[in-house]
């Protein structure tokens, strides 16, 4: 049987360098935002690009039979309702391209933080292929991760050794352009769920250049200024919670996250102990203590997101197959008794984000059946 456009503009969309991976569920998700003419012309988009690589109404018209007014009209509405990325070109008018999965799909959809009927469908199917094993292998697996994980920037300033700079988490806000905030679209997919509710504030998913831009402009993120970014970092190391960010050098950051273990796609995950923990994430740092400094005041398992941490006669000690290097637990610590240290077993992050484009493309044509 032939496939219908929303399982083709599926297939399409997975075929991206970090492209949202192919089940029923996405196609739903598909079917249920657009319409049949939407969905063609979002086919004439080109996949096996990297995020942000745009084009003009102008290129994409011919290839939809539509007009250029037309075309352009379209995908603005789609911009706006989170289903198409665009920016300004310099010209004075847009240029577009397909979201890809952390920067738009199906993130956008939740980042203005609405409740309604079409978000609830929303949410429930956007989980259901956040859990789907496609996603968990086909998004993960042994290929170059997408994400890594940084510790607190509290961690990095306590510490009695040196720290690349993209370990820490303000030399990548520092680096950034331009700067925009959204909500966290896990925390409002888990309220839309009407699950319990979640204590860690809701604002806190950063967003850099392209990705600021695209967002200030359709009206779903508030642009920041350096010490706004750096301010609301802080409140959300405070709150405790878990930085990640783009597995790239700090310049070249697009998005970054600040994530809790209760509503987190992959904190949950792994707290829950669902997956291996170097699955979906690329962990490069861990945990040590100085086990003569420790008195096993617990302050420290209290504040492990992901639950790694125990206390066995009076110290304390980490399971080092889940430790994430999040750094929660060196800020919990009266003592000084942790530390964060360098894995020599993972790789460092990749020197550009065109590269991180380019090398997950390049694992997904070598294996395009299986994991990236």
């Amino acid at each position: 049987m032939e496939k219908d456009c929303y399982e083709r503009l599926a297939v399409h969309m997975a075929d991206l360098a970090i492209g949202p991976p192919y089940n029923e569920h996405l196609v739903e998700i598909l079917r249920e935002s657009l319409n049949q003419q939407e969905a063609h012309v979002l086919l004439a988009l080109p996949s096996r690009t990297g995020p942000f690589e745009t084009r003009s109404p102008a290129w994409i018209a011919p290839k939809c039979g539509l007009g250029e007014d037309e075309v352009e009209a379209l995908l603005s509405d789609l911009a706006v309702r989170g289903l198409v990325y665009r920016r300004t070109t310099d010209s004075g008018g847009y240029a577009y391209c397909l979201h890809q999965f952390g920067y738009g799909m199906p993130q956008a959809l939740f980042w203005p933080n609405e409740d309604t009927p079409y978000a609830r469908r929303m949410a429930d199917l956007c989980i259901r292929h956040s859990r789907s094993e496609t996603l968990l292998q086909g998004f993960g697996g042994t290929g170059t991760k997408v994400y890594r994980w940084i510790p607190a920037h509290r961690t990095i300033a306590i510490q009695k050794q040196a720290v690349v700079p993209y370990a820490d988490i303000e030399q990548v806000i520092h680096r950034a352009e331009r700067i925009a905030v959204v909500n966290c679209n896990c925390r409002v997919m888990s309220r839309l769920k009407g699950r319990s509710p979640c204590d860690y504030p809701l604002e806190v998913c950063m967003k850099y250049d392209e990705l600021a831009e695209y967002v200030v402009d359709v009206g779903i993120g508030r642009e920041l200024s350096l010490d706004e970014a750096l301010a609301l970092n802080r409140k959300a190391e405070e709150a405790g919670c878990v930085h990640f960010a783009d597995n790239v050098m700090e310049g070249e950051i697009k998005h970054a996250c600040n994530c809790c273990p209760c509503c987190c796609w992959a904190l949950g995950n792994y707290k829950r102990r669902r997956i291996p923990r170097d699955l979906l994430m690329a962990c490069q740092f861990i945990r040590a203590t100085d086990q003569d400094a420790c008195d096993g005041c617990g302050l420290c398992q209290e504040a492990c997101p992901i639950d790694a941490v125990c206390i066995k006669e009076g110290t304390a000690f980490v399971d080092r197959d889940w430790c994430i290097g999040c750094g929660v637990c060196v800020s919990a610590c009266p003592n000084d008794a942790i530390t964060m240290r360098r894995r020599d077993d993972v790789d460092d992050p990749l020197p550009g984000f065109s590269e991180l484009s380019r090398v997950r493309m390049d694992q997904r044509s070598r294996n395009p059946e299986g994991t990236c």
